[in-house]
């Protein structure tokens, strides 16, 4: 089974082509979803109601506030139990139907802790593919025993909390496998918080993106550290 968490922040709106594309899945019984309601002002029941009969189960778990992405991430992680966790924001889609079996796949096969794919990014001038990243939290499925074993926990940030958690797996020695196919697409919306501000985004939150790189070192020391990688992150940091 695999977990399927989903932050959701007044996500109403945009949040139906999100579980439409996990319905589609040749997989989707053996997900499990669960829409996080990081402090909406109205509940995701009827969401759960039209769209649990595709899926092995599906559940809204609530928060009372706000608190942000990585606070509701850190908490379906704890409110959730299969054996491969993959995140995706409800503002986004799987790329295809068989993205997920084949990210399934693939950590399988490789006994990785991590399997990284590429990803469509949706502009206003049109869909760019991107390349393998460490950094985005998009197209990517993990082991959950490794996060739980190293204690790898989103930070508290509104921004950049995804590098926290994923450079805390990549500088350790973690088993990283890559998938050579577009798994998920980045949704060109102007509401939400990376894309609100445009390029004055790198100025608003840059001591927030550098926070959140010494926060992976030290979560990566307290396990099993590569040395070159930290170095080489500490330099492209600077």
């Amino acid at each position: 089974m695999i977990d399927i968490l989903i932050p959701a922040y007044n996500a109403h709106e945009t949040i139906l082509d999100t579980l439409f594309s996990l319905a589609y899945q040749n997989i989707a019984n053996k997900l499990n979803i669960y829409i996080i309601n990081d402090g909406s002002n109205n509940s995701y029941n009827d969401f759960i109601l039209f769209f649990k009969k595709y899926f092995n189960t599906m559940q809204e778990l609530t928060l009372d506030k706000n608190k942000g992405p990585g606070y509701a991430r850190n908490y379906g992680i704890n409110n959730s139990n299969s054996k491969y966790i993959i995140f995706i924001d409800s503002d986004d889609i799987i790329s295809s139907p068989f993205a997920i079996n084949n990210l399934y796949n693939k950590i399988e096969d490789d006994n990785s802790d991590v399997v990284i794919s590429k990803i469509m990014d949706e502009t206003d001038y049109g869909l760019f593919k991107l390349d393998y990243s460490i950094e985005y939290l998009h197209g990517k499925i993990y082991r959950r025993s490794f996060i739980l074993d190293n204690n790898i926990k989103f930070s508290n940030t509104k921004f950049a909390e995804d590098i926290a958690f994923n450079k805390s797996i990549f500088l350790q020695e973690s088993n990283v496998s890559y998938l050579d196919e577009v798994t998920y697409i980045w949704k060109n919306n102007k509401d939400s918080i990376t894309r609100r501000d445009g390029n004055s985004i790198v100025y608003k939150y840059i001591y927030e993106y550098i926070y959140n790189n010494l926060y992976a070192i030290k979560v990566s020391l307290k396990g099993k550290p590569n040395i070159n990688k930290i170095s080489i992150n500490i330099y492209e940091t600077i």
